[in-house]
């Protein structure tokens, strides 16, 4: 994908060339919603698994205090069904400016992405058809995208930034609100759980999309809402994640991260584990059998389907093991990954033992 802006060039055929040449911008119209007046925007967010920096996150902690970082997207504006005002990868993170100190009460800023049309001016040429006097006459050559990180300040102890109406050269997108608590000074680094998304999810292949069809779906405080009913905010529903992993254990090990790969809260979770053996086994050699890999043919254990609405989420299961069971947790940490951890019983050996599971997920219920 190129960086274009609004189609100023030379002359129409020229236009014409270029759109036909980076016919692939073109294909952002399909995202656009038909028949609605007005400029449409959208964000999708790139790959880039870079599991330290959580990028599954849009937006996430900055490399110097008091900033955050804009991971890679691309940013698209313009009005259905044909025109494109600006569309621009944003191929690297972008920091933004540091947040201002605090001195009040808790302040919620908010982080927008600014997208400026900048345009080169030349010189044309024109006779007048009349007089068939030749005349010179400023014109813009070319219109350039550039982006930009911002920060809409709040009110401490009041109402929320506001993030700047657009302009005829300026599209700007709500990326993230942060909260910052009373006090705060701008040395302090700002954390990812003080910062709510806008945008969640990245680009996800689509070879690793299931299909499912909710019947209805439902939250403690609302009726039920049949698949024919959108929720409230459009959110995407029916997609199920499929997974299968690893651990092994010996005595004392704290928690194992067992993905990081997507943000793990707000999901229908379930699945199956199961003993394999003392390492060195091989879980996945050929022909194995995980029920016969131990001496006692142990089963699969089943992880009931469990709602993991926030961090801090858990459900505890039971594996078998030779002359004992031993008792886990999978749950979701701080930083929305799963994780799994022991909580009684000790491993059947002295040496580390090896566990695998298949683990079954929905995409986000968001209410």
């Amino acid at each position: 994908m190129i960086d274009v802006a609004r189609g100023a060039a030379a002359s129409d055929v020229q236009r014409i060339a270029d759109v036909a040449s980076h016919a692939d911008d073109r294909a952002h119209e399909v995202i656009f919603t038909p028949g609605v007046s007005g400029v449409q925007k959208r964000v999708v967010p790139l790959g880039n698994d870079t599991a330290t920096t959580l990028a599954r996150f849009l937006v996430v902690p900055g490399t110097a205090a008091g900033t955050v970082q804009v991971m890679p997207a691309r940013f698209i504006a313009g009005t259905a069904p044909y025109t494109i005002a600006a569309a621009l990868s944003s191929l690297a993170a972008v920091q933004s400016p540091a947040f201002a100190n605090n001195p009040g009460g808790t302040r919620t800023d908010q982080v927008y992405a600014s997208i400026t049309i900048t345009p080169t001016t030349g010189i044309r040429k024109r006779k007048d058809p009349t007089s068939a006097i030749v005349g010179s006459a400023p014109a813009t050559i070319y219109e350039t995208p550039v982006l930009s990180i911002g920060i809409a300040q709040g009110t401490s102890g009041g109402a929320a930034g506001t993030v700047p109406a657009d302009s005829a050269t300026v599209y700007n997108f709500p990326l993230a609100a942060v909260t910052l608590p009373g006090a705060y000074v701008n040395t302090t680094p700002i954390g990812q759980t003080m910062i709510a998304q806008n945008y969640e999810r990245g680009w996800i292949p689509p070879q690793r999309i299931g299909s499912m069809q909710p019947m209805t779906v439902f939250g403690s405080s609302q009726t039920y809402k049949p698949s024919s009913t959108n929720l409230a905010n459009n959110s995407r529903w029916g997609a199920l994640l499929t997974y299968f992993g690893g651990w092994s254990y010996e005595l004392g090990m704290s928690a194992t991260i067992l993905d990081t790969s997507i943000d793990w809260t707000k999901r229908f979770i379930w699945g199956w584990a199961a003993y394999v053996g003392p390492e060195p086994v091989d879980a996945i050699a050929a022909n194995r059998h995980v029920a016969n890999s131990t001496s006692t043919g142990l089963p699969w254990d089943i992880i009931p389907p469990t709602y993991f609405v926030n961090t801090g989420s858990s459900q505890s299961f039971w594996i078998n093991t030779p002359g004992s069971s031993q008792s886990w947790t999978l749950g979701v940490n701080a930083s929305g990954q799963i994780v799994i951890t022991n909580v009684s019983g000790a491993p059947p050996v002295s040496s580390r033992d090896q566990y695998v599971i298949f683990l079954f997920c929905t995409d986000r219920f968001v209410f």
